[in-house]
C-alpha cells in the first residue's frame, strides 16, 4: 500500500471511529435520571452509567435501573477515558469550522472587505467623511465596527483608519477604532508607527489642539503603542520622547495599560487567494474533491495576490515561490489541511496545519512569524534595508535575487555603497537585530566574506545569508551553522 492511500485509509478509519463515537455518546446518559452529561459513572458490573448527583443518592447497594446487576458506590468508576474523548472530538472539530458548501456567508475564507471605484471600503469611506466633515456623527462609523467590520483595512493610498485619525488630530474616531481593535502599533507606509505620527503632530503643529492630540498619545499608549518601535531611521519613540520633556511626561503618565481588543474578525483585506500546485495524480484529484466540496479553487502559478500557499508536508526545501510568498506574508498550509477538511467533509482550521519551518531551518516558526508580521500590520521583512549584489552573481540568479529583495521591501543599489557611519540620518533595517540594528546595507558576496571589513552600517553576507533570513523571518548575523557550511 502506497504512502498516500495508507493516509487515506487511514482518514477513514478515524472518520469511521469518530462517526461511531458521536452516535455512541448520544446514547450515553445517567440510566437514572436520563441526563446527558461528559462526566459519567459507570457501574462495573454492567458498564451501565450514572451522573455524578445520582451517584450521591446511592448510598445503599441498589438494583441498576436499566439491569438487574448490582450498584453501589464502590462497584461505580469515573469514566475518564470518555470524558477526554469528548474534549478531544470538541477542540478538533469546533463549531465555527462549519461546512462552506452550506454556510459560505458566514466564514472568513469568502469574506473580505469589498472595495468602491475608488479603492475604498465602506469603513474607510466613513472615516474619510467624518475626518472631512466637522459635521459628521460617527453613528454609522460605531455600528459597523459593532457589526465586525475590520478596523485595520487600509484604503486606496494604504493608509489605516487610525492614521488618518491622528492625522486629522480625531480623538473620537481614534478612540472607537482602537476598542474596536485597531492596531495601535501598525506602520504608514512601513516607515513610522502611529505612536511616531501622534508624537510628531503633537511636536511640529504651532499649539493647535495641543491638548487633543496630548490625549491621543496617552490613548495609543494606553492600548499598548509600543514605545521601543523603532521607525525606518531606527528611532523610537522612547528615545524621541528623551529629547523632549513634554513628551515623556506625557509618556510616563499614561500608567494605565489595557490589551489591545481583539476585534471580531482580523481577516486580510482582500479576497483569498490559494495557490497549490501538484504533478502527483493522487494529490491533484484530492485538490479537486476539496474545490467540489467547497468550492474553493486553487490557482497553480504564484502572483502578488495569493493569499494561501500549500505545501507537501512540513519541514520541506522552499523553491523560489515559497520564499517570495514568505516576503509576501502569505499564509502557509499542509496538504494534510486538505485531507482532514475532505475526510471530515468540512473546513478544518488554518492554524493546526501550518509548517512549523523548512528543511534546513526546522522549528524557525518563520510561516507563524510572516503570518503575524502581516496581522499586525507590521512592515515587510527588508523593509529600510538596501542590498548590493557583487559582480559575480551570474545574470539568471541576479534577476531572481533582485526579485526576491523587493519583495521584502528592500532596495536594489546599482553601485558599490559608500560607508555612511557618520550619517545620523539613514534608514536602516526595521526588523534589524543585534549588530543589524544599524544596518542600513547589505553586501552580498557568492564567495567567501572574510577579506571584507563590515561596518555598523554596511555588512558584507555571503548570498546563503539571504534564504536563512527568510527561513528564519529575521534580520541578524548569519548563524554559525551557515558559515561553518560554507567553509567545508
Amino acid at each position: 500500500m502506497s504512502g498516500q492511500t495508507e493516509n487515506v485509509q487511514n482518514f477513514t478509519n478515524l472518520t469511521d471511529a469518530i462517526e461511531d463515537f458521536i452516535k455512541y455518546s448520544r446514547k450515553q446518559q445517567c440510566a437514572k435520571c436520563s441526563q446527558k452529561t461528559v462526566h459519567l459513572y459507570r457501574n462495573s458490573k454492567c458498564g451501565h452509567p450514572y451522573c455524578s448527583d445520582c451517584l450521591k443518592t446511592i448510598t445503599v447497594p441498589v438494583q441498576c435501573y436499566v439491569c438487574p446487576e448490582n450498584v453501589r458506590q464502590k462497584t461505580l468508576y469515573y469514566d475518564l477515558a470518555y470524558k477526554f474523548m469528548n474534549e478531544w472530538v470538541k477542540n478538533m472539530f469546533p463549531a465555527v469550522n462549519q461546512d462552506l458548501s452550506r454556510n459560505p456567508e458566514n466564514q472568513w475564507i469568502h469574506d473580505y472587505e469589498e472595495k468602491d471605484s475608488n479603492g475604498d471600503s465602506q469603513l474607510s469611506s466613513e472615516v474619510h467623511t467624518i475626518l472631512n466633515n466637522p459635521e459628521s456623527n460617527t453613528e454609522k462609523l460605531t455600528n459597523l465596527l459593532k457589526n465586525g467590520v475590520n478596523p485595520n483595512t487600509l484604503n486606496s493610498i494604504q493608509l489605516s483608519p487610525l492614521h488618518q485619525a491622528i492625522e486629522a488630530g480625531n480623538l473620537e474616531v481614534l478612540e472607537l477604532l482602537l476598542a474596536a481593535g485597531a492596531q495601535p502599533n501598525s506602520y504608514r507606509n512601513e516607515e513610522s508607527t502611529c505612536l511616531h505620527d501622534a508624537i510628531s503632530t503633537f511636536i511640529n503643529d504651532n499649539n493647535e489642539n495641543k491638548e487633543t492630540k496630548e490625549k491621543i498619545i496617552r490613548s495609543l499608549v494606553k492600548y499598548g503603542a509600543d514605545l521601543q518601535a523603532r521607525d525606518i531611521y531606527g528611532v523610537t519613540p522612547k528615545e524621541i520622547a528623551e529629547k523632549h520633556p513634554v513628551i515623556s511626561e506625557i509618556i510616563n503618565s499614561c500608567d494605565e495599560i489595557s490589551p489591545v481588543p481583539q476585534p471580531p474578525r482580523v481577516f486580510p483585506p482582500k479576497q483569498p487567494t490559494f495557490f497549490a500546485f501538484s504533478n502527483d495524480s493522487y494529490k491533484k484529484k484530492l485538490l479537486s474533491t476539496f474545490s467540489q466540496m467547497f468550492n474553493i479553487q486553487f490557482k497553480n502559478v504564484f502572483m502578488p495576490t495569493t493569499t494561501h500557499f500549500i505545501v507537501d508536508r512540513d519541514n520541506f526545501y522552499p523553491e523560489n515561490d515559497a520564499l517570495l510568498a514568505i516576503l509576501s506574508q502569505c499564509q502557509f498550509i499542509t496538504m494534510d489541511w486538505i485531507l482532514y477538511s475532505v475526510a471530515f467533509k468540512r473546513i478544518q482550521p488554518l492554524d493546526m496545519f501550518e509548517p512549523t519551518g523548512t528543511h534546513d531551518c526546522p522549528g524557525s516558526d518563520c510561516f507563524k512569524k510572516s503570518r503575524m508580521n502581516y496581522l499586525t500590520m507590521k512592515p515587510r521583512l527588508f523593509t529600510g534595508g538596501s542590498f548590493y549584489l557583487s559582480d559575480p552573481v551570474k545574470k539568471k540568479n541576479r534577476m531572481r535575487y533582485e526579485k526576491i529583495i523587493k519583495t521584502g521591501g528592500g532596495i536594489v543599489l546599482s553601485s558599490v555603497p559608500q560607508s555612511s557611519d557618520t550619517d545620523e540620518k539613514v534608514k536602516t533595517f526595521l526588523h534589524g537585530e543585534g549588530t543589524l540594528k544599524k544596518c542600513s546595507t547589505i553586501v552580498l558576496h557568492t564567495f567567501k566574506t572574510a577579506k571584507f571589513k563590515s561596518t555598523d552600517r554596511i555588512k558584507h553576507f555571503p548570498i546563503q545569508w539571504i534564504h536563512e533570513a527568510i527561513e528564519t523571518f529575521s534580520v541578524k548575523d548569519p548563524s554559525q551553522a551557515l558559515m561553518e557550511n560554507l567553509m567545508d
